[in-house]
């Protein structure tokens, strides 16, 4: 299933309780494998490299290169980006890029390496397109802390990376924010949207109300909304959370936390 880049919500849990550390601090394992046959040689190269450069402090252009020559796995690609900022928190952005040939498929892991999914390159040649624009409250008058954005992503089928193999067009977009009325209170929403032409569809909503009620006290509401179409699941599902956190000393806190699921089908 389709997992989004850009969710920003950490209330609702998607499987059991997670080591977090505390509220929104998640910790993540990450390991990566290189694996290289040894029925037969690999003969061939690669090379690549990547250019950047700011003009003035405003504006920065950068363009990106790779091409592989290993036989059945032969592949290029060029891309090229422009950022363009007010402020670090001010922004936006746009990429685009294009490979030719499968490249090299994939093996991953979500388990530490206990159990593997491979993944098959796929050829063809294929183009993707990237926008995301962000704004900081402050900086567009609104008097608070806090930002909002959006982004887009638009990947055509034969397009192929380490990191994707489209299989078929895909269409990616979502907006988010993060709004601090205040010191005590803290607002987040964020809602992604991905389709393909094979009839996937993902869609996600969620909110979540952060409020420190006292010094000791803190509470964090949230809900989140799912809407499915893939291989594995299809319907919609509605979680509701709420967890109480108590910070006795900077060496002790305690939460109690509930979850329900407040619609499905």
């Amino acid at each position: 299933d389709y997992d989004f880049d850009y969710v920003q919500g950490v209330t609702i849990l998607r499987s059991p309780l997670s080591s977090s550390s505390s509220v929104g601090t998640e910790n993540y394992l990450i390991a990566k494998y290189e694996y290289t046959p040894a029925a037969r040689d690999v003969d061939g190269y690669v090379v690549g490299g990547r250019a950047q450069q700011w003009i003035g402090d405003h504006l920065r252009v950068g363009v990106t290169a790779l091409k592989e020559k290993t036989a059945e796995a032969d592949q290029k690609m060029v891309g090229a980006d422009i950022h363009i900022r007010h402020s670090e928190g001010t922004y936006i952005e746009a990429e685009v890029a294009r490979s030719k040939g499968p490249g090299f498929g994939s093996s991953a892991s979500a388990d530490g390496g206990l159990t593997i999914n491979d993944g098959a390159a796929l050829a063809g040649t294929g183009a993707a397109l990237r926008f995301e624009g962000r704004a900081d409250l402050r900086d567009i008058g609104a008097g608070i802390d806090g930002y909002i954005g959006a982004y887009a992503e638009r990947r055509d089928e034969g397009f192929s990376t380490l990191d994707y193999q489209t299989a078929s067009d895909e269409d990616l977009w979502g907006v988010y924010a993060e709004i601090e009325p205040s010191d005590d209170l803290r607002l987040t929403f964020h809602y992604d949207d991905f389709e393909d032409d094979d009839g996937k569809v993902v869609r996600e909503g969620g909110a979540e109300v952060e409020w420190q009620s006292t010094e000791r006290l803190a509470w964090t509401a949230g809900v989140l909304h799912e809407d499915k179409v893939t291989i594995s699941e299809t319907g919609r599902r509605t979680d509701v959370a709420l967890r109480a956190t108590f910070t006795e000393s900077d060496a002790l806190e305690w939460y109690v936390y509930g979850q329900v699921t407040a619609d499905r089908d």
